[in-house]
């Protein structure tokens, strides 16, 4: 046929529990350890369709589904004695932290493959998002309750796009060129009543927008004797823009709005010595930078 559709769903349901030793961290020198536990459930759904014509046009297209729900709970936890608890942390568990988050994410995707000539082909490509992600968090410390499902709310659009351009001069070896955007969900802002105590005025904690990347990478893979011996380097600059910081000054927060820029080398060999010895070797150089932090404005 002149195409493929292909159709693949997942669902993952997933607990954990861990504990977190932080006698040292906040107590000094009074035991307390997180109990912390999780649970996740996930349902995906991608439908996808690749055509198979026999010219030098092609493309893929397709739409995808996320259901997300997560519920995290930590409870900060006296680790000693019990006849030696202090008359402060009488009220057990110490502190319990709660965040219920649930993310819904539908999308189109698309991209378009041209074959120039018999070596040098071209792809570009397309991804239109929608998604809207809500948190409620709650958080109790020694009896008193702080707050109760303040919710982080967040619904945003956007797009990204990729190009790339491929040279195959044989069969053994590939040179390309890449340029490509990426994005990381959001979160959803709120009145903070710490920084309110500390400023002149109310302060409503803005949404934390997604952050894009925009990265570029020219590369070669290659490979040797009847593909024993595989070599691969690639030069790449990442440009990082929204980037989330955490602001302690004047008071605790995350701001939106940061800029970063890494760039460097990686170099991958790989050699098969014999029919049991393989040697594997790879290097990487990243030279990378905080270049622009948000502010409150005050």
């Amino acid at each position: 046929g002149w195409a493929t559709i292909t159709n693949a769903s997942s669902w993952i349901d997933h607990s954990a529990v861990s504990e977190q030793e932080v006698t040292f961290s906040f107590f000094n020198s009074e035991p307390a350890y997180f109990d912390n536990a999780s649970t996740t459930d996930v349902f995906t759904e991608e439908l996808r369709l690749a055509t198979q014509f026999e010219g030098a046009l092609q493309f893929v297209m397709g739409l995808y589904y996320e259901d997300r729900e997560r519920k995290l709970t930590t409870p900060l936890v006296w680790s000693g004695a019990s006849n030696l608890v202090p008359p402060a942390l009488q009220q057990l568990p110490i502190s319990l932290f709660t965040d219920n988050a649930m993310t819904k994410q539908k999308a189109l995707f698309g991209e378009v493959s041209y074959a120039i000539t018999e070596k040098i082909s071209t792809t570009i490509g397309a991804r239109f998002f929608d998604y809207e992600k809500e948190e409620l968090k709650s958080f109790t410390s020694s009896g008193t309750v702080i707050y109760t499902d303040r919710q982080f709310l967040i619904e945003e659009t956007g797009q990204s796009y990729k190009a790339v351009v491929n040279y195959t001069p044989s069969d053994d070896m590939l040179v390309y060129a890449q340029w490509a955007e990426g994005f990381r969900l959001g979160s959803g802002g709120f009145q903070s009543a710490a920084c309110d105590a500390v400023l002149p005025e109310p302060f409503q904690v803005p949404d934390v927008q997604s952050d894009t990347s925009e990265n570029i990478e020219l590369g070669i893979k290659t490979s040797f004797a009847e593909n024993r011996m595989i070599f691969n380097a690639a030069l790449f600059q990442i440009n990082w823009d929204d980037l989330p910081i955490r602001l302690v000054d004047p008071c605790t927060h995350t701001l939106s709005g940061g800029k970063a820029q890494s760039q460097g080398i990686e170099l991958e060999f790989q050699s098969a010595l014999t029919e049991n010895i393989k040697l594997d070797m790879s290097a990487s150089y990243i030279d990378a930078t905080l270049e622009e932090t948000p502010s409150i404005g005050m």
